[in-house]
């Protein structure tokens, strides 16, 4: 099982989505998998990894997808049933496309020589609603999620697969990509397969008339 992963952007004002769909095996094993995905502006290219591993790769033609709107982890910010079922921890954010040999250094190394992330989110407080960005600053709040029990003991926070449980972090220019190339990387665990579609990370909403969305 484990369904499939997806990768999608798109530019609201034109509707042009771009859509990378891959096998969910790799993402769902029971253990801990760093997720990584790469916008390359420059090769008009979506690509995901799962380990270091390229799981695949498709042309990216949507072109501006600002928003200006908050980012979610966890959940879809304007659909139901899209609400996480797994544990996750240190999502980042870069602002540039990885190459094939960082995203490499980065799973063998958990570091990156580059000083180009612009966003990480650790999880790793225990306690509290508060999500630090310890980068940037743009610290995201949990959001009907319960600090009691979402807290996991040696990092990270799980995700319960209800509706409205999520971490909402304001909008910023730094997380703010049009054009541009970027990578998002997460660590993820699924104990189970998922029964619903889980959102891990949107920025905007799904192709509503002046916005975008990844």
């Amino acid at each position: 099982g484990g369904g499939t992963a997806r990768f999608s952007i798109d530019n609201g004002p034109d509707n042009i989505k771009s859509k990378l769909e891959v096998p969910g095996e790799a993402f769902v094993t029971g253990d801990w998998v760093q997720v990584v995905a790469v916008r390359n502006a420059f090769y008009d290219t979506l690509l995901i990894y799962a380990n270091g591993a390229f799981q695949g790769g498709t042309a990216d033609k949507s072109g501006d997808i600002s928003s200006g709107e908050p980012l979610w982890i966890g959940e879809s910010t304007d659909e139901t049933g899209t609400a996480a079922s797994c544990d996750m921890k240190d999502v980042r954010i870069y602002n540039y496309a990885m190459s094939n040999a960082q995203i490499n250094e980065l799973f063998d190394t958990y570091d990156i020589a580059q000083p180009a992330m612009v966003a990480n989110w650790p999880m790793n407080e225990g306690s509290g609603t508060t999500v630090t960005d310890v980068v940037g600053g743009n610290n995201g709040t949990m959001v009907g999620l319960d600090p009691a029990t979402a807290w996991i003991t040696d990092g990270g926070i799980a995700f319960d697969n209800v509706d409205g449980n999520h971490i909402e972090v304001p909008h910023a220019d730094a997380i703010e990509f049009a054009d541009e190339s970027f990578t998002v990387s997460m660590l993820v665990r699924y104990l189970a397969p998922p029964t619903d579609t889980d959102r891990w990370i949107i920025k905007g909403t799904h192709g509503a008339p002046g916005t975008g969305s990844r």
